[in-house]
C-alpha cells in the first residue's frame, strides 16, 4: 500500500491544492518500508492527479482539498482522507493504527466531517456507522 501525505515543513499541508510536496510511504502489514518525497508543484489539477496515480498512490492524507481535486483523485481510485492536521510522521502512525479519527488530528472547521463524506473510510478512520461526530 502506498500512502501519500501532503507536506509542508514536516506537517500535513493545510490545503492539498496548494501543497508543493507529498511524502509517499510504502507500507506492508502496517509498517513503513520506504519513504520518499515527491514534488507536486504543478497547479493544474489533472496533472497533480496523474502524478499521484503514476506514483501508485492508494490513499492521500491531506488538510483541506477542493471538490475538483477530490473528484479527480476519486476518479483515479485514490482514497482521500481530508481535514487532517499534525506532524506527518505522527499522522501516518495514527492512520496505520486506525486512530486518525481523534479530534486532535482534525483541521479546525472539519470536526470529523470526513466520516460523513466517504462511508468507505469509516472502518479505517475509526468511525462507527450511525455515530454522529
Amino acid at each position: 500500500m502506498k500512502i501519500a501525505v501532503s507536506e509542508y515543513k514536516d506537517n500535513v499541508a493545510t490545503a492539498f491544492d496548494f501543497a508543493n510536496e507529498v511524502i509517499v510511504f510504502t507500507c506492508e502489514k502496517r509498517k513503513v518500508i520506504n519513504r520518499q518525497s515527491h514534488k507536486i508543484d504543478d497547479q493544474f489539477i489533472p496533472l497533480r492527479g496523474m502524478k499521484l496515480k503514476n506514483l501508485g498512490i492508494d490513499t492521500l492524507i491531506c488538510g483541506a482539498i477542493s471538490n475538483p481535486s477530490a473528484f479527480m483523485l476519486h476518479h483515479h481510485s485514490i482514497e482521500v482522507i481530508s481535514g487532517i492536521t499534525g506532524n506527518v510522521e505522527t499522522v501516518l502512525q495514527e492512520f496505520l493504527s486506525g486512530n486518525i479519527n481523534s479530534p486532535q488530528y482534525w483541521l479546525p472547521g472539519f470536526a470529523g466531517k470526513g466520516c460523513a463524506r466517504m462511508q468507505s473510510r469509516r472502518q479505517r478512520r475509526g468511525c462507527k456507522k450511525g455515530k454522529k461526530n
